[in-house]
Formats: C-alpha cells, structure tokens, sequence
C-alpha cells in the first residue's frame, strides 16, 4: 500500500513508527493507518513499515512535551475513548474551521447524550415487558391448574336425566329428529 507520500523531510521533523506517532498523536494505531491511507499525515514506507512525519515537539527528537503526560502514555480521556484527532490546534488554523469543528463537536456530544437516554429508555421499557411476559406466563400456567381439575359429576345428582349418547352418524340423518 502505497500513500503516495514522500520520504524527504527536514531536520525539525520526526519520522515516527506507527504506535509511536499514535501516542504522541493521542490516538490508536488503527487511527493512524486511516490516516495514512486518507493521506492526511505525511508516511512512507521504510523496510515494509510505515513511518509518519510529525514536527518536532520541543525540538527534541521523540519528546512528549507539551501534550502532557509521561512518554509513551496517551492523554487521558474523560470517557475511556482515545480522541481521533490531536487535542491541541495548531497555530495556523483559522477561527472559522475552529468554530465549526466545536459546533460539530457540540452537535456530536449532544446526540450522544440524546441516544444515551433513549437507549436507557428502552432498557428500561423491556425491562418491564419482560416482567409483563413473566406475569402472564404465570397467570397461563395458574389458569391451564384449575381447567385440569375435575368437572363436577353430573350423573351422580338425583333427578337428572342424562341421555344416552347418539351414535357419530346420527347426526348426518338430520331429517329423522
């Protein structure tokens, strides 16, 4: 797979491996290799593995610095999902992409919030149809107890007359009632 990116970059520049310039970007390495094959960060390929090109953080080779945290630790997150894009803007980017990136973020979060509650909605729902079923199987069950009870005798009752019984083809000769 080739990116089509070229290997030349200057001395203020860090050709990182895969997981390194993952920790260094705050993402995963999965992150890292979509963007290499979208071609939004710089990578060649060296002995069969891809190296980034990422600037220098502090102009020392490989250093954390301004990201925060020890070497080799991503930041944190605040709900145990790496972010997919780096935390801090670069200077060059004009407000309005930043702005619009916010409002995204913004719209993002509160869709993400909105499924949450309906998803507890419907937990919560099929919680209480489960219980529902439960109560009519057991309503079933207490229903098919009593019909298996015996029917009352009636033969045995004084003064009641109970016919014998016809044969099965009498009743196709329904002109000798």
């Amino acid at each position: 797979m080739d990116a089509g990116q070229d290997a030349g970059y200057d001395a203020d520049l860090d050709a990182l491996p895969v997981h390194a310039a993952a920790v260094r970007l705050g993402i995963s390495p999965a992150a890292v290799r979509k963007r290499i094959r979208r071609r939004s960060l710089r990578a060649f390929q060296q002995d069969g593995e891809w190296r980034i090109v990422l600037p220098r953080v502090d102009g020392v080779r490989g250093t954390p610095g301004s990201r925060g945290g020890a070497p080799g630790v991503p930041p944190p997150s605040t709900n145990g999902v790496t972010y997919d894009v780096p935390r801090d803007v670069p200077r060059d980017t004009p407000p309005a992409l930043v702005q619009v990136l916010e409002d995204a973020l913004r719209a993002a979060r509160e869709e993400a919030l909105f499924l949450r509650q309906e998803l507890t909605a419907r937990q919560r729902q099929l919680e209480q149809d489960a219980q529902e079923r439960a109560e009519l199987r057991r309503l079933l069950a207490l229903a098919l107890q009593t019909r298996m009870l015996p029917a009352p005798a009636v033969e045995n009752q004084p003064g009641v007359d109970i016919p014998p019984p016809r044969p099965w083809w009498a009743a196709l000769l329904w002109w000798r009632r």
